[in-house]
């Protein structure tokens, strides 16, 4: 959850609603297309998100494939990141 200290710690403004990722795994869909530590992730398949909480329920209401993934820059760029995933047992 982008708390206002964490959002600025990684350059966003303190109201700022999402999921600020904090770990990609090397080798991982996510790193595979371009998502880093830092970036804000707002919407997962066209829904909004604003905790951590929300973004787990987007996720696991996806039974598998790929997931749309908003996701911003603290410089304000946004862009749209399609990610496939498999589900961990």
């Amino acid at each position: 959850t982008a708390s206002p200290e964490v959002a600025e710690k990684h350059g966003f403004k303190k109201d700022v609603k999402g999921v600020i990722i904090t770990k990609v795994s090397t080798g991982s869909d996510a790193e595979k297309n371009s998502l880093t530590k830092g970036l804000l992730i707002t919407e997962v398949q066209g829904e909004a998100v604003a905790s951590a909480d929300e973004f787990n329920k987007a996720i696991a209401s996806v039974k598998a494939g790929g997931i749309r993934l908003l996701v911003k820059d603290k410089a304000g760029g946004q862009r749209f990141v399609f990610v496939e995933f498999t589900k961990s047992k």
